[in-house]
């Protein structure tokens, strides 16, 4: 099966104008009665979107990851809610793509390509983050398995066909006492399954995040995903897959505020002119423009390297889940200040788009979460980081920022708990450096450009003698968030080196912001004058930030 990414953008489009069902009344009344978008999930059906969240050689269409990010990007650039709801079906069924049977796996293909909705059932209340204290219990049984517990705050909850649940399958817990079961609720006894409560969010309001309880519910054993004892193995590694994706929900809802401020800028006046021609103006946005533009960047390199170089994901899902919401929610902090109250209060889709992002921050592991899964790996990835890159990986790194060929099969089986071979991409700096100077496209950069190579030096000998500590203290995540930043700076100098729509303006203006971010910078007043140059063209952003251009 193939997907067509033109047909989908047509589809959307289509619905979203004048009276559509993705239109902007329609989306805002939805938000307003808290109504899950049906009618919206059933149009992302029907141009195919659920192709994109089955591998092809399950008969599905997720030949390339970079175009699910692109098309699950594209959808939050109209509702945010509407593109959480249909995705949850692919963080449901990643599991089982990792570690479930054939058999297992073709069954479940079949279901999500006739448009199953599935769930991914992690968390419970009181227990938040902590898989290990998790209490929903599995006991073997002669005819399969017996499910007792809840799950709490799942998206999709209510309205799953499937779920893949994470559950207690030793009494003493542990590492190796969780495994992960595909249920089908639509084959448990009455009484033995009870969904419960949708919960009222002050984001996403429309969006089913509920919970599903078990009582003594009867599974068989063919819905072991996986060996017994490696559910949280295997939960950790899907979760490289999908933390790779929530990326994308920022990107949309971070253009969708660019072009709602942009519109809004364009009527309001002050000292007697248009707000959008004031010197301020234009350049706050332009630093608004850039930071989506690393955003993209972070976004994309980081699906291709799911194909390359699997066995690094470890690292570079945990960085681009902490890096691009935190982006998101700080571009959009400087959109709201500098439309001012009047400009604010006069949008209410600026506001439903801003309320809506702050929920992917803590999607799939929170920011700190992420970081602290960032920190424990540093002693390594500095180690890894004094070694000469192979030629291999150099041509592995440099051909993480092109858009075309064919990229291989993901290998999930490569997919590692900890990356042993570090990060390539951040290692290679100073080839891709050298490269851009080859090319002699940075004479008007060219101190930017070295700013950001001894940035990365620093950063990489202060991470050469860092040891983790059990709690990590709060001054440390300083030290990750640099990490993070010098592999935003490297994606952007691959995006650059290879065939994307983007120039040395564009390049320019992400190496100024990735180095006010490493500087902690929080002035509302940007000094670069790239930025000036920048909101002159900000309606130019990269294809993965597509979406409507008339502000809505």
């Amino acid at each position: 099966m193939r997907f067509s990414p033109l047909a989908l953008t047509r589809s959307v489009v289509r619905n979203a104008n004048d009276e559509g069902p993705l239109s902007a009344q329609a989306v805002l009344a939805l938000d307003r009665d808290e109504e899950f978008p049906a009618e919206g999930c059933a149009i992302l059906d029907e141009a195919g979107l659920n192709s994109l969240y089955v591998p092809p050689d399950l008969g599905g269409a997720l030949y390339s990851y970079p175009t699910l990010v692109h098309a699950l990007a594209q959808v939050a650039g109209y509702d945010l809610t509407l593109a959480i709801a249909h995705a949850k079906t692919f963080l449901g069924a990643a599991p089982v793509w990792l570690a479930g049977e054939r058999a297992q796996a073709a069954r479940l293909a079949r279901r999500v390509l006739d448009g199953a909705v599935v769930s991914w059932g992690l968390t419970e209340r009181g227990h938040g983050a902590d898989l290990l204290a998790g209490e929903l219990s599995a006991a073997w049984t002669a005819d399969g398995w017996s499910l007792t517990g809840s799950k709490w705050m799942i998206n999709n909850a209510r309205r799953c066909g499937l779920i893949c649940v994470l559950a207690r399958t030793a009494p003493e817990g542990g590492p190796l006492g969780f495994s992960l079961l595909l249920v089908d609720t639509g084959e448990l006894p009455l009484g033995t399954c009870e969904r419960l409560p949708k919960l009222h969010t002050h984001g996403v309001r429309g969006a089913d995040i509920s919970g599903i309880a078990f009582v003594k519910a009867p599974v068989p054993h063919e819905a072991l995903v996986g060996p017994a004892g490696t559910g949280l193995e295997t939960t950790l590694k899907a979760l490289q897959v999908t933390r790779t994706l929530c990326p994308a929900l920022s990107i949309g809802t971070a253009s969708h505020a660019v072009r709602l401020a942009q519109c809004q800028l364009g009527v309001l006046e002050r000292y007697s002119h248009k707000a959008a021609i004031l010197p301020v103006t234009r350049r706050v946005l332009g630093q608004v423009v850039a930071t989506l533009w690393i955003m993209e960047s972070v976004a994309y390199v980081a699906a291709r390297y799911l194909h390359l170089m699997p066995e690094q994901m470890s690292v570079v899902s945990a960085i681009a889940k902490a890096l691009v919401p935190t982006l998101a929610d700080e571009a959009m902090e400087s959109l709201r200040e500098l439309m001012g109250v009047r400009g604010y209060l006069e949008t209410d889709m600026f506001q439903k788009v801003e309320r809506d992002n702050r929920i992917v921050a803590i999607f799939d592991g929170s920011t700190p979460v992420n970081e602290d899964a960032l920190l424990k790996q540093l002693p390594h990835l500095s180690r890894t980081g004094r070694d000469a890159l192979s030629e291999s990986a150099a041509e592995a790194v440099f051909r993480l920022g092109s858009m075309g060929g064919d990229l291989p099969a993901i290998e999930w089986q490569e997919l590692r708990l900890v990356s042993t071979a570090g990060c390539d991409l951040v290692r290679a700096v100073p080839r891709l450096v050298a490269e851009i100077r080859h090319r002699r496209t940075c004479m008007a950069f060219r101190g930017r450009l070295d700013a950001f190579e001894e940035l990365v030096r620093r950063t990489l000998t202060q991470a050469d003698g860092y040891v983790p500590a059990t709690p990590t203290p709060a001054e440390d995540f300083t030290l990750a968030r640099r990490y993070e930043v010098c592999f935003a700076g490297a994606a952007c100098l691959a995006v650059r080196l290879g065939d994307a729509p983007v120039d040395d303006l564009w390049l320019e203006a992400c190496l100024a912001r990735v180095m006010e971010c490493a500087a902690g910078s929080s002035s509302p007043f940007p000094e670069p004058d790239v930025y000036d140059e920048v909101s002159m063209d900000a309606g130019r952003l990269f294809p993965m930030a597509e979406g409507t251009s008339d502000g809505r």
